[in-house]
C-alpha cells in the first residue's frame, strides 16, 4: 500500500471529526451566523423544518448569551484574539441530520501581518487557526458586501495566504467550498418576501460585478468540484449602527451550512469508494466503512457505501478463490487441448463466483458439473467448495426472508452435514430478525405519524428492549437523536414561556422536565431558572408586603415585612436581592425601636354652640405625658408640638378638655389612637354635643420603608 493510501485510510477512520471551516475578517458575520443559527431552532414555515441541537456545554453556553443579547437588542460581544470557542452541534432539516463542527475566532487573526513587528502570541494564535482549517472537509468564506477596493484586496489577501498555506501542507483542497455575502439586507432589501432563486441570481451578479471577489470565486472554483455562492441575513433587516431589529427575521442562514455538509458526504462516499478499489486490508475497510455508517443519515450514500463494501468484500473472495484454481490448473499437463479445456473451466468457474445473484449462481454450479462432470480436480474442488460457498451466500445475505429460505434448502439438501446444527442456530436468530424486522417497520411507521418527539424516543426505546440486538446501532442512534430533540424542544418552550410571562404554566412545564429522568441536557439551566423564578416570587411577594405596609402603617403589616424578607433569605438559592431584603430588615429594626419625630396638634371648631375660651390636650404615650394648652380665639388653633421616640404599634391616649368663660371645664371623650390615625381628621364631641376635630401631625415618611 502506497503512502498516501495509508494516509487516506488513516483520515477516512476519523473523517466524521473533520469540522466546516468558517472563514471570515472581523465583521464579517461569522459569530453573528452561528448565533442566530442556534437561536433558529423549531424554524417551521411550508418548506423547510430545522431544530438544532448543542452538543456541547461549551456551544450551548457560547450562543445563548449571544442570542439573549440579540434579544435585547444589543449586538453580542466581540470576540477577543485569543478567543476561540469550539462549536458542536447537530443540524435537523426536513427529516435530515447534519452534525456539524466549527470554530468561532477573532476575524483579525486573518491579517496578512509582518511576523518581525508582531507579539510572538499573535503568530502562536494565528497558526492555531490555520491548523484547525486544515482539518476541515468543508469551507465557507464570509464575506461583507463592500464597495471599498482596499478592503475588498484585503480579503483577497487573507484568501490567498490560506490556500497557500493548505498546498504548502499538503492538504486535499478538493473540498466544498462556498462564498457567503452575509448581510444581504443591505443589498436587498424586503427580504422576507423574496425567494431564493431570485436572490441567487442577484449574489452571482454582485460577485462578479465585484472584480476583487469574483477573483475570489474564480480561484476557488479552480481548486474544488464544489463551489457555491450564498446571500444570507442573520437580521433580515438591521436598524442603524447594525444594531438587531425588534424581530429577527434572517434570510437563507441554514442553507450554506446544509450544502457543505451535503456535499462533503457526498465527497466522503467518492473517497471511500476509491480506497476500497485498493488493495486496503479488510480491518481497515471495516472501520472506514463504519465511520460513515455510524455518523451519516442520509440513507441513500449509506446504502451506495455498503454496496461498495460488499463489492469489496465479494472481490476479496473471489481472488483468492480464482488464484487457488489457478494453482489447481496449472498442474494437469502441457497439452494444448487440456490446457483449452482447462482454461474454459477456469473461465466458468470465474463467472459463477462473479455472479451476484445467488440462484443464478447455483444453477451456475449445477450446470458446471453436468457440463464437465464430476470427475476431474476442477468439479471435485468446486463440489467441496459448494457447500462453503453456500454457507458464504447465506451469511451475507441481507434479505432475511431469503437467507431463511437459503437455510432450509441447505438443511434439506445437506442433511448430514456437519454445519447443520450451526445452520439451525443461525434460522433460530433468523426467524426472529424476520419478526424485529417486522416490528422495526412498525415503528418506523409510528415514527413518520409521531409529532411529539419524547413519545418517538419512548417508541424506539421500548422496540430497543424488546429486539436489544436488531439494529442495534440505529436504533440507539434514534434513541440519542429523539431524546435530545425532546430535551431541547422541552427546554425551548420553557424558554418562551419565561420570555411570555406565562408564569403558571412555566411551573408546570419545569416540574415536567424535571421529573422526566431522561432529561439531561438542559437540567442545570432549568434548575437555575426554577431558583430564579422561586427568588422573584419570593422577593415580589416582599415587595407587595412593602407597599401594603407603606399605604397602611401599622404592626400588622410591618411585620408581614420581616417574615417576607426573612422568609425571602431563607428560601432563596440564589439570594439575587440579599443585600435588598437584609436592608430592609435593618430599617424594620430602626422602626421597632422607634423614631424621633415631633408631633404637632391642631384643633379645630367645627359645631360648638357654647363659648370655650381655652384648651388644654394631655398625649399619653407609653407611660411619658405630654401636656399642651392654647387660647381658642379663633376656629382653628395650633395647640403645640412634642418630640417623642415613637414605635409603630404603641398606642397615644388622649384627654381634651375646655374652659368656658364662666371657668367650668367640659372634658371630651377620652381617644385611644394609633399610628393609622396620625395624620387624620379624629372627630370629637363633648358631653353638651360640640363637635371638634383633632388633627395629631407627624412626618411618616420616616417610618416607610424602601426597596
Amino acid at each position: 500500500m502506497g503512502k498516501n493510501i495509508e494516509v487516506m485510510v488513516d483520515e477516512l477512520k476519523k473523517y466524521s471529526k473533520k469540522p466546516i471551516g468558517i472563514f471570515g475578517a472581523r465583521a464579517s458575520g461569522k459569530t453573528m451566523f452561528l448565533t442566530v443559527l442556534y437561536g433558529l431552532t423549531g424554524f417551521a414555515n411550508e418548506n423547510d423544518k430545522l431544530s438544532i441541537i448543542c452538543n456541547t456545554a461549551e456551544s450551548r453556553n457560547y450562543l445563548k448569551k449571544n442570542y439573549m443579547n440579540l434579544l435585547e437588542g444589543k449586538l453580542p460581544s466581540r470576540t477577543e484574539v485569543n478567543e476561540f470557542t469550539k462549536i458542536n452541534m447537530n443540524l435537523f432539516h426536513n427529516g435530515n441530520s447534519y452534525n456539524v463542527k466549527t470554530f468561532d475566532f477573532a476575524g483579525e487573526l486573518l491579517k496578512d501581518v509582518d511576523e518581525k513587528e508582531v507579539d510572538p502570541s499573535f503568530l502562536e494564535l494565528q497558526n492555531k487557526m490555520y491548523d484547525f482549517f486544515k482539518m476541515c472537509s468543508g469551507l465557507l468564506i464570509f464575506l461583507e458586501p463592500s464597495t471599498d477596493k482596499k478592503v475588498g484586496f484585503e480579503r483577497q489577501i487573507e484568501v490567498d495566504k490560506l490556500f497557500s498555506f493548505l498546498k504548502n501542507e499538503n492538504i486535499d483542497l478538493n473540498i466544498p467550498m462556498g462564498i457567503a455575502i452575509t448581510k444581504w439586507d443591505k443589498i436587498s432589501t424586503e427580504l422576507e418576501k423574496r425567494n431564493y432563486e431570485e436572490e441567487e441570481e442577484k449574489v452571482k451578479k454582485y460577485i462578479s460585478d465585484n472584480k476583487i471577489y469574483h477573483n475570489i470565486y474564480h480561484l476557488i472554483s479552480g481548486i474544488s468540484d464544489y463551489t457555491k455562492m450564498f446571500p444570507i441575513s442573520a437580521f433580515g433587516e438591521a436598524r442603524e449602527n447594525d444594531l438587531p431589529p425588534e424581530e429577527l427575521k434572517p434570510f437563507n442562514v441554514f442553507s450554506p451550512l446544509i450544502w457543505a455538509s451535503n456535499k462533503r458526504d457526498q465527497e466522503w462516499v467518492k473517497k471511500i469508494k476509491f480506497i476500497l478499489n485498493k488493495n486496503i486490508n479488510p480491518k481497515d475497510a471495516k472501520e472506514v466503512v463504519n465511520e460513515f455508517v455510524l455518523n451519516i443519515e442520509n440513507k441513500e450514500l449509506k446504502v451506495e457505501v455498503e454496496k461498495a463494501y460488499t463489492k469489496y468484500l465479494n472481490k476479496r473472495r473471489n481472488k483468492k478463490i480464482v488464484a487457488g484454481l489457478l494453482i489447481i490448473g496449472t498442474i494437469g499437463g502441457a497439452s494444448g487441448y487440456f490446457l483449452k479445456n482447462n482454461y474454459d473451466k477456469q473461465s466458468s468457474y470465474n463467472k459463477i463466483m462473479n455472479e451476484t445473484n445467488r440462484k443464478l449462481q447455483k444453477n451456475m454450479i449445477n450446470e458446471f458439473i453436468t457440463k464437465y462432470g464430476s470427475n476431474n480436480k476442477y468439479s471435485g474442488d468446486l463440489l467441496k467448495l459448494k457447500k462453503d460457498i453456500y454457507i458464504r451466500i447465506i451469511k451475507i445475505e441481507s434479505d432475511l426472508n431469503t437467507k431463511l429460505n437459503l437455510i432450509n434448502n441447505y438443511i434439506v439438501e445437506y442433511k448430514d452435514d456437519s454445519n447443520i446444527e450451526e445452520l439451525k442456530k443461525l434460522k433460530r436468530k433468523t426467524e426472529k430478525d424476520i419478526s424485529s424486522e417486522k416490528n422495526y417497520k412498525n415503528l418506523e411507521n409510528s415514527l413518520s405519524k409521531e409529532k411529539d418527539n419524547y413519545k418517538k424516543y419512548l417508541l424506539s426505546k421500548d422496540y430497543s428492549e424488546k429486539y436489544p440486538e436488531y439494529k442495534k446501532d440505529v436504533i440507539q442512534n434514534k434513541i440519542k437523536i429523539f431524546l435530545k430533540l425532546a430535551d431541547k424542544e422541552k427546554y425551548d418552550e420553557i424558554e418562551k414561556l419565561y420570555e411570555n410571562k406565562k408564569f403558571n404554566q412555566l411551573y408546570n412545564e419545569i416540574e415536567t422536565y424535571l421529573n422526566t429522568k431522561e432529561y439531561q441536557d438542559y437540567k442545570k439551566e432549568v434548575l437555575e431558572l426554577k431558583s430564579s423564578l422561586r427568588d422573584n416570587e419570593l422577593f415580589i411577594k416582599l415587595k407587595n408586603s412593602i407597599k401594603a405596609y407603606n399605604s397602611n402603617k401599622n404592626e400588622k403589616n410591618l411585620n408581614g415585612i420581616l417574615r417576607n424578607s426573612e422568609s425571602y433569605l431563607s428560601n432563596s438559592n440564589l439570594l439575587l436581592h440579599e443585600k435588598e431584603a437584609k436592608n430592609i430588615i435593618s430599617q424594620i429594626n430602626k422602626i421597632k425601636k422607634g423614631i424621633n419625630s415631633e408631633f404637632e396638634i391642631d384643633l379645630t371648631l367645627k359645631k360648638v354652640k357654647h363659648k370655650y375660651i381655652k384648651t388644654y390636650v394631655i398625649i399619653n404615650i407609653d407611660g411619658k405625658k405630654y401636656e399642651k394648652s392654647a387660647k381658642l380665639n379663633k376656629k382653628n388653633v395650633y395647640v403645640g408640638s412634642f418630640i417623642n421616640k415613637f414605635r409603630i404599634g404603641k398606642k397615644i391616649d388622649i384627654d381634651i378638655y375646655l374652659d368656658d368663660k364662666k371657668g367650668v371645664e367640659i372634658q371630651t371623650k377620652h381617644l385611644k389612637l394609633s399610628f393609622g390615625d396620625i395624620n387624620k381628621n379624629i372627630l370629637v364631641k363633648t358631653e353638651k354635643g360640640d363637635e371638634l376635630i383633632l388633627r395629631l401631625q407627624t412626618n411618616q415618611i420616616k417610618y416607610e420603608i424602601g426597596g
